[in-house]
């Protein structure tokens, strides 16, 4: 797997300072995000050693989620 997953906060914290990445917010239960991960893992592949794409689940981090300003996900 090339996409990073954001586990912790603390991941989330090491990932920022390690400067650009595209960092996609999803859900366990959300069958149209998890429709995205091989889209993910292609443009991580594209983007390798310029940025980083990385997945977080907003169920384990509502307070991180929350800070982005993310609102709503499909379902």
């Amino acid at each position: 797997m090339v996409a990073e997953k954001i586990t912790s906060a603390e991941a989330f914290d090491r990932a920022k300072e390690k400067g650009a990445h595209s960092l996609i917010l999803m859900r366990h239960g959300c069958s149209p995000c998890r429709s995205q991960e091989p889209i993910l893992e292609t443009l991580a592949e594209k983007v390798e050693g310029k940025a980083k794409v990385a997945a977080m689940n907003i169920d384990d981090h509502r307070e991180i989620a929350t800070n982005l300003a993310f609102k709503a996900s499909p379902h």
